[in-house]
Order: C-alpha cells, then sequence, then structure tokens
C-alpha cells in the first residue's frame, strides 16, 4: 500500500493548529483513503499548548508528535 505523509511544522501555533488539522484530515480522508496516511507534527519547541491541541484533537487520519528545542517552525 502506498503510504503519505503530511508534516504540519509548528512553533506556538495553538490558535491555528486545531483548524489546519482539521482540513488536513478531512482532505486526506475524503481525496486519499486509498492511502496509508499519516499527520505529523514537527514543533520546534512551543511554549503554548500547540503539542497538546494536536494530539488531544481527534482525527480519522493517524497523527505522530515529533517535539525538538532547535528553533524555527518545524
Amino acid at each position: 500500500m502506498k503510504k503519505i505523509a503530511i508534516c504540519i511544522p509548528t512553533l506556538n501555533e495553538a490558535a491555528n493548529i486545531v483548524h489546519t488539522l482539521s482540513a488536513i484530515d478531512e482532505g486526506l480522508h475524503e481525496y486519499f483513503n486509498q492511502y496509508d496516511c499519516t499527520i505529523v507534527n514537527c514543533d520546534s519547541g512551543s511554549t503554548d499548548d500547540t503539542v497538546q491541541m494536536f494530539l488531544r484533537e481527534e482525527t480519522k487520519t493517524k497523527k505522530i508528535s515529533i517535539f525538538t528545542r532547535k528553533k524555527g517552525k518545524g
């Protein structure tokens, strides 16, 4: 089976992550449901609730969160 991974680079995006995640999840489910899809959050040390909000939001697509202290988005 073919695989698709969508990466969301983040740094303090708590105000935007749920909408972004939901839009990606719906698009993958609607147009690419025949593939093994994963949404990856690559967070660069957010000090807000970005990572927690990403992990709490229910999705049809599996999710992975990667957290690093390197500066910059992703």
